[in-house]
């Protein structure tokens, strides 16, 4: 189980996720606006109010805004324990000698032959800051376990909502104060940093522009806010606001940018270019934002849904979530991390001390050892239990045994018959596999005789072992198996790239019925239990000739439709072309057919 905590400056949002096999499980998510310029002790009695009616528990606290400081730290290759010193290192360096900092790193990347050195996020925040956050998650109930950036929360909750996608992503949490910018590229948190923009700047204009408060600055714009084109029906006050919205929307844009070209400089990558664009937080919410940033940035747009791969059951504000998902990216993410930390790639936290330890002995042997004793007694009661209703049970299982003996004989007699008629079956395939192709140069030799056209001369056909000829194949495997319900069927595993990988999970199957070659289908491996595969010569036949460059329709055509005439797909004869360049008659051209039997 997991709870996040985001506290942002316009307000706090929660989530609890519950671990599944396929993923996360949303138990409960809620949020509450905060008054504008809101200290520590309003943002505690808002969360109190807000976990009022359920234990919370163990959670994960969000930290972000200015108070909270992000850069990118790049070291050569080294040994880990050098380079686990050296950003212990760079860690002092930053936090300097006040004290009045903490600090921590995380590590991105390390060196691979495409990237020879290290990268690392070093984390540096107030105390004071991190401190506060703290006290009002304990106030609530909460049990903190971590204190999380919100840049890597967000990171989390995209990374279990989209997976791995191609190209470089920016993901965008636009919160009132401050905007969170992330990029990611192949599912790895790349960059991030806190931007000091955020929507306030439209509340700031429209407060300008119209000599209103702040508040009713917001008011308006969450109403009449409109980045997009007006429709005959909209407000008039729309269009008032729109210069001071257009204007706050080109800040942004332009944050975004500059942000773009600091990622460059930051990760020495010259030429990186940002693929697509994410945004979320209560600032995505902005009607045309969209759009606009689209347009601006020349960057493909959209809205990031934190619960696209998330299992969102009915509850009590459910609704709510799916109409405003963007605004939970944050807390869903720390939510998540709490649940399973691994799941959600590498992780910056910034804790006192104390805090530390506590996390790292609930993470470390200590906690394991004292959690293995409990589950070893209980093991131990279980198995003693086990024991008795075993041995009543072995009882039981003898005398049903006993009444069911002749039964049993009779079943095994079926089954030692059934596996020699596949043996048979087996022995007679091999037989075929030697005849096949023999009849088959004389199948084509009268097909040559009725499809060969003018202009293609044939110089030889010979029988070859295909094994040496098609060096880049693996050979095709007759078997003979018995899959439940099916009776024993026949069937051929076609031939496969010989640099490919052996089939894992289920076989494909070309069944042969009546002597002819069906549809392929796919067997799960229990199917092929008790198979006989067949051990033949992979024979084939060799047809060589020459096409004169002036036949009627070009060289390519004629031999491809003279390959499609000699193919017979019903009796799995497949035919490849192979041209071989220039003959020693000018304006002719050398070829080779070969038909292979499956």
């Amino acid at each position: 189980m997991g709870f996040g905590i985001d506290i942002g400056a316009g307000a706090i949002k929660v989530a609890r996720v519950q671990r599944t096999l396929r993923g996360f499980r949303v138990v409960g998510a809620a949020r509450r606006r905060m008054a504008a310029g809101g200290d520590a002790k309003a943002a505690a009695r808002a969360l109190r109010e807000l976990l009022a009616a359920t234990q919370p528990g163990p959670g994960v606290v969000g930290l972000g805004g200015r108070d909270i400081n992000l850069q990118i730290v790049q070291q050569p290759s080294m040994p880990a324990a050098n380079y686990r010193a050296m950003m212990g290192y760079e860690l002092e360096q930053r936090r300097g000698a006040e004290g009045a900092l903490y600090g921590e790193y995380a590590t991105l990347r390390e060196p691979d032959p495409y990237n020879p050195g290290y990268l690392a996020m070093a984390g540096i925040a107030k105390r004071e800051y991190v401190d506060d956050r703290i006290a009002v998650a304990a106030g609530a109930g909460v049990d903190v376990r971590d204190a999380v950036p919100t840049p890597f929360a967000l990171f989390a909750a995209y990374r279990n909502a989209y997976g791995v996608e191609n190209g470089t992503v920016m993901l965008l949490d636009i919160g009132a104060e401050t905007t969170d910018l992330v990029l990611v590229r192949g599912g790895k948190l790349l960059f991030c940093r806190n931007v000091a923009t955020g929507s306030r700047v439209f509340d700031n204009g429209i407060a300008g522009m119209a000599s209103v408060t702040r508040d009713e600055a917001e008011a308006r714009k969450i109403r009449f806010g409109n980045l997009g084109p007006s429709s005959d029906a909209a407000d008039p006050r729309e269009e008032e606001i729109r210069p001071a919205v257009r204007a706050g929307a080109g800040q942004l844009a332009g944050a975004i940018q500059s942000s773009i070209g600091f990622s460059r400089t930051q990760l020495g990558e010259k030429d990186l270019t940002v693929d697509k664009i994410y945004i979320s937080g209560g600032g995505a919410r902005l009607l045309g934002l969209t759009g606009y940033l689209q347009s601006s940035l020349k960057i493909p747009v959209e809205p990031l849904d934190p619960f696209r791969n998330v299992d969102l059951p009915n509850f009590e504000g459910a609704e709510e979530l799916k109409s405003l998902p963007t605004d939970m990216t944050a807390a869903l993410g720390l939510a998540e991390i709490q649940a399973d930390r691994s799941a959600c790639g590498e992780v910056l936290s910034i804790l006192p001390d104390r805090l530390k330890a506590r996390r790292n002995f609930f993470q470390g042997p200590a906690y394991l050892v004292a959690a293995g004793i409990l589950m070893l007694v209980g093991v131990i009661a279980v198995t003693a239990v086990a024991a008795i209703r075993r041995g009543a049970a072995e009882s039981e299982r003898s005398a049903f045994q006993e009444k069911n003996k002749g039964v049993q004989d009779r079943i095994q007699k079926v089954n030692d018959y059934e596996a020699s008629i596949r043996t048979l079956l087996a022995k007679r395939r091999m037989l075929e596999s030697q005849v096949a192709p023999g009849r088959g140069v004389l199948d084509s030799i009268l097909k040559m005789g009725k499809v060969v056209p003018e202009g293609v001369h044939i110089r030889s056909v010979r029988l070859v072992n295909l094994a040496e000829v098609m060096t880049n194949m693996a050979p095709p495997q007759r078997i003979v198996f018995s899959p439940p319900g099916k009776g024993i069927l026949e069937g051929v595993i076609p031939p496969r790239k010989a640099t490919a990988a052996p089939p894992q999970g289920e076989i494909t199957v070309r069944v042969v019925e009546a002597g002819s070659r069906g549809e392929t289908e796919k067997f799960p491996p229990d199917a092929l239990h008790g198979a006989v595969t067949v051990d033949a010569p992979w024979l084939g036949v060799q047809i060589e000739g020459e096409v004169d460059d002036q036949v009627k329709g070009t060289p390519s055509v004629v031999l491809d439709d003279l390959k499609l005439q000699l193919a017979d797909p019903s009796r799995g004869v497949v035919a490849e072309l192979h041209q071989e360049g220039a003959s020693s008659r000018p304006g002719w051209q050398l070829f080779k057919i070969i038909l292979r039997y499956e």
